[in-house]
């Protein structure tokens, strides 16, 4: 709890211990941090090329998208504008499967990662963007884009039961979420260097511990990994 240091009849200014400033810290970045999405792929390489074509004839995601607009509503988009999305039409822009190719050599070599950075090539297409990454797929949503929409129960719908759609409609278990701030930054550099959805939820384990139950416990923690077959979606009473 803070202490308080009287410094005159109308003001009362927080002394903070180390720990509550700590984690004062903690949740001010978090609240700036962007949200991380991971959900493990095998694709093939004509698959991935096609990709585009698969997210833009996928009706299940779609179905979501519609069931939840009313995460777009909250950002002043109208319900037209917001619908007028589904028509856009997705693309790799100039991206070849080469270029893709290469930018997964460049990532998961350390040596080259220091010359040229990580190289990063995304769909564009109704919801945000994804990133194929060599083992996983990274999905970017716009604008519910900051690990603070998981706060905000409109977004957090939209989010969680479109990346659960996201996840049965490539049979896959498990959806990683975690803010690229912190102590949780390591798990962003673990997809975009090849590794696989187990690789990744086994490391963010030994480094963070098993994610509570609770979502909101998790939440705070900055690391969740979900189940396309959970039904929970709300906070803890």
């Amino acid at each position: 709890m803070a202490k308080y240091l009287i410094k005159s009849s109308l003001l009362l200014i927080p002394v903070l211990t180390i720990a509550e400033t700590l984690t004062a810290i903690s949740n001010s970045l978090k609240m700036g941090a962007d949200l991380k999405l991971y959900i493990g792929h095998n694709l093939t390489h004509s698959e991935i090329i096609s990709f585009p074509e698969f997210i833009d004839n996928c009706q299940e995601l779609k179905d979501v998208y519609i069931s939840e607009i009313q995460s777009k509503l909250e950002y002043r988009i109208t319900r037209e504008n917001a619908i007028k999305r589904l028509t856009k039409k997705s693309t790799w822009g100039k991206t070849t499967i080469s270029e893709l190719l290469d930018s997964w050599k460049n990532n998961r070599n350390s040596k080259l990662v220091e010359e040229n950075g990580y190289i990063y090539h995304d769909i564009d297409c109704y919801f945000g963007s994804i990133s194929i990454n060599e083992k996983t797929l990274e999905i970017d949503f716009s604008p519910e884009h900051k690990y603070a929409n998981l706060y905000h129960p409109a977004n957090r719908r939209f989010i969680i039961l479109f990346s659960r759609a996201f996840a049965k409609v490539m049979n896959k278990k498990h959806i990683v979420y975690c803010n690229d701030m912190g102590q949780t930054s390591f798990i962003e550099d673990d997809a975009t260097e090849g590794k696989s959805i187990n690789e990744i939820i086994e490391h963010a384990i030994q480094k963070l511990g098993t994610p509570s139950k609770s979502l909101k416990v998790a939440l705070e923690k900055g690391f969740i990994i979900d189940n396309r077959n959970s039904a929970v979606i709300d906070f803890d009473n």
